[in-house]
């Protein structure tokens, strides 16, 4: 249900497992962001060199300040697709320092074309439940109220399904700037005819193995799952170069709107770090409502700023990245969206 928000650096590509190539792929990919960082931040590092003789000569005290905390406020984390019935998780903002803190007791509403369906079952560590399945063409709300916090109020609807022609897998396709080939998933599709769309494509893979320490004779398996990475540097769409999907370092979705489509046909090549023939991984291909795309595409900006596991050493020139929810007196995305999903095999 809540796919969508737990996506982000893509973690198929091991530590303890790549190749020579799959790092230099990293390191190219480390290096591009770090040139576009540079140039952005090149006005800002010149100021700063200029101010260094004034700061060097000049008297100084301390003043002390005291900045108010902001007002904690309940952050929804709810996507809905005709898989299931419509649920949500509740949390209190707070600082980066703080765990999440769930929100439980809430008195959530939810509504269908403004006609309240009825209240949201409570299940505790601030997730809610319904038994409204939704459907194209009606319109979904919340409204959620909890003691000592503003009420917040979202509402979103269903997207058309996507409609996927085929998907074809090809060996070492794909040529990086450093000369290595990668794997190609082939993806046709098209959109709704005078409707404008958003799309969705990320790669899933499900494993599963027998889970460490376990007693003699438990049978029990842990599943693991993982999203494979997409090779920027051999990406090459004019779809996802608008959207600036191909200036970010190593992610595993990519997201894209269909303003050359118009009802036909278009095929898109995804390079992809895919090679091991054990694997077992499943296309994943989603239309998002034009709000949580628009969510969807700030989280992908607000993870390439905040990669500090890559860029530990310019942690000072990244920038805040505004989330764009649709959260009205709180924070956080009530969104809809339909997903196809087709498990292929590696040759």
């Amino acid at each position: 249900m809540f796919w969508f928000s737990t996506q982000g650096k893509c973690n198929a590509i091991r530590n303890d497992s790549y190749s020579l190539p799959d790092k230099a792929h990293f390191i190219l990919a480390f290096m591009k962001t770090m040139l576009k960082r540079f140039s952005s931040a090149a006005p800002n590092i010149a100021r700063a060199f200029l101010a260094l003789p004034v700061l060097a000569f000049s008297c100084s005290f301390p003043i002390e300040m005291e900045f108010p905390d902001a007002e904690p406020k309940l952050v929804v984390n709810g996507l809905f697709s005709p898989a299931e019935a419509i649920s949500l998780r509740l949390h209190v903002s707070g600082s980066v320092q703080e765990p999440p803190r769930p929100v439980d007791g809430a008195a959530v509403a939810l509504y269908a074309d403004g006609e309240l369906w009825g209240m949201m079952e409570g299940l505790g560590q601030g997730r809610y439940a319904s038994g409204l399945v939704p459907e194209h063409g009606v319109l979904y709300s919340v409204r959620a109220t909890a003691a000592g916090l503003p009420p917040v109020f979202a509402e979103d609807s269903l997207p058309h399904p996507p409609r996927l022609d085929s998907l074809t897998f090809h060996k070492a396709e794909a040529l990086t700037s450093w000369g290595e080939l990668f794997n190609v998933l082939q993806v046709s599709f098209r959109n709704v005819p005078g409707v404008h769309e958003f799309f969705q494509i990320d790669i899933q893979n499900v494993s599963t193995q027998a889970t460490p320490g376990q007693a003699p004779g438990d049978t029990s398996l842990t599943t693991d799952t993982s999203y494979y990475c997409i090779v920027q540097d051999a990406l090459d769409d004019p779809l996802l170069r608008d959207e600036g999907m191909m200036d970010r370092p190593i992610f595993s979705y990519v997201v894209f709107k269909d303003q050359i489509i118009d009802g036909s046909h278009y095929t898109m090549r995804i390079p992809i770090s895919i090679d091991d023939p054990q694997d077992m991984p499943t296309f994943r291909f989603a239309t998002l409502s034009p709000q949580l795309f628009a969510f969807q595409k700030s989280l992908v900006e607000h993870l390439d700023e905040q990669s500090a596991d890559a860029d530990l050493l310019f942690i000072f020139w990244n920038f805040p990245t505004h989330l764009r929810g649709n959260v009205q007196g709180g924070y956080g995305i009530f969104g809809g969206f339909q997903r196809l999903e087709m498990p292929f095999s590696i040759p």
